[in-house]
């Protein structure tokens, strides 16, 4: 393989993982977004309690 060659084939592989991370860039500043409404969401008095009540049966059963 030439000297040419390794140097198309980095290269390409550096733009494919700009690519990858173009990609992956939304997952990571969706992901924490959604969370935070869930949280939110889970936040409010009545889901907030049943969720505790669900995430602990037994305590909640004593």
């Amino acid at each position: 393989m030439s000297h040419k060659e390794k140097g198309a084939i980095i290269l390409a592989s550096r733009q494919m993982g700009a690519k990858m991370r173009y990609q992956i860039l939304p997952f990571l500043v969706c992901v924490p977004f959604a969370v935070a409404n869930e949280y939110s969401a889970l936040s409010d008095a009545s889901t907030a309690r049943d969720f505790y009540f669900y995430l602990n049966p037994i305590r909640s059963a004593i």
